[in-house]
């Protein structure tokens, strides 16, 4: 049983990598002149749907959508510690006007 639990731990945190990454490649892309509204607010509203979905996980132990994957993720807290990082990582993946001088 250990190694099913170890399964899901490795997919959710192999899943949430990508998806910051992604969301880290995206923004730096949009970011500087090539920021318009309209992608501003489509990145911002994927992001907050993600964070939503990652935060309710955190707190709750199931997604957002889904609550059947509580007896899943209920009990296992590094996940839930995991979804509670990437919640506070998000927060520096919104776009900016100005150019970032590091990447």
């Amino acid at each position: 049983m250990a190694s099913k639990e170890f399964l899901i731990l490795a997919l959710y945190l192999l899943v949430s990598g990508f998806v910051l990454f992604f969301f880290y490649v995206i923004s730096k892309k949009i970011s500087g002149p090539n920021l318009t509204q309209r992608k501003f607010w489509l990145f911002f509203i994927l992001l907050v749907v993600w964070g939503a979905s990652q935060l309710s996980l955190a707190r709750y132990g199931y997604f957002l959508l889904y609550p059947p994957s509580q007896d899943v993720f209920a009990n296992d807290y590094i996940i839930r510690w995991a979804a509670f990082v990437s919640v506070l990582l998000q927060v520096f993946l919104i776009p900016k006007k100005e150019s970032s001088k590091y990447v």
